[in-house]
């Protein structure tokens, strides 16, 4: 959830579909735009026409689920892609099923401490 965004009529912004067919970041696109209209809710994209966006999610309202979000620096886009990709390894490496590492028991204390920033 992103807040307190400061958006400006004729601003550039970044817009990715968000397609669920490919996942979170495989064949997504990115295209650029320019905000046209801003109410206090939600604000509205040049050729994005009868679609509204959420100011503090910064996405597509929808009666079922988003289907763009809209960033406004490409550094944004980046982080959430390494975010994502980090979080799966670390899923990978601890999930019961598929991680099955052997860490011995001051690893795993080293682990937990990074964990809880200790």
């Amino acid at each position: 959830m992103k807040k307190d965004v400061l958006l400006q009529i004729g601003q550039k912004v970044l817009v990715k579909r968000l397609d669920p067919r490919y996942g979170r970041d495989e064949k997504t696109t990115i295209t650029e735009a320019i905000v046209e209209k801003i109410g206090k809710k939600y604000f509205y994209l040049k050729g994005y026409w009868s679609t509204k966006f959420s100011i503090t999610e910064m996405r597509d309202i929808s009666n079922y689920t988003s289907v763009y979000a809209v960033y406004l620096f490409e550094q944004e886009i980046k982080d959430e892609k390494e975010y994502f990709e980090k979080m799966k390894f670390l899923r990978d490496t601890f999930d019961y099923c598929r991680g099955k590492k052997d860490f011995k028991l001051d690893q795993l204390r080293k682990i937990c401490n990074i964990i809880n920033n200790e």
